[in-house]
């Protein structure tokens, strides 16, 4: 699961979600290393040299080099569309305005 839609969702997952799935992936990396509970968490990921960042940064970055050549035109240069954090005000201007001219954080979830 983490790994199909991780790209889409978890650069808009707020820090504590991000947290919990930090906490969410200490519990099999402690099953796997065989760690006895006294063990910090930031001990077994130093050791095994796993950071969930940076496997999400991969993927992220596997996921829009793939789309880059893709044969399909509307998934190639995608990256600049969403390489930019989210505004905090809700949709940005790049939407096309709403056909029904209302303002579009209707349409947004």
């Amino acid at each position: 699961m983490l790994t199909y839609a991780v790209p889409a969702w978890y650069a808009l997952a707020s820090e504590p979600n991000k947290k919990t799935l930090r906490a969410q992936q200490a519990i099999p990396l402690r099953k796997l290393a065989n760690a006895p509970r006294y063990v910090r968490n930031s001990t077994i990921k130093r050791d095994l040299r796993i950071d969930l960042d940076d496997f999400i940064a991969r993927l992220a970055q596997a996921m829009f080099s793939r789309a880059d050549v893709s044969e399909h035109p509307q998934f190639q240069n995608i990256t600049p569309w969403h390489s930019r954090p989210p505004e905090p005000k809700g949709p940005s201007s790049d939407f096309p305005p709403c056909p029904c001219g209302r303002v579009r954080r209707h349409l947004v979830a």
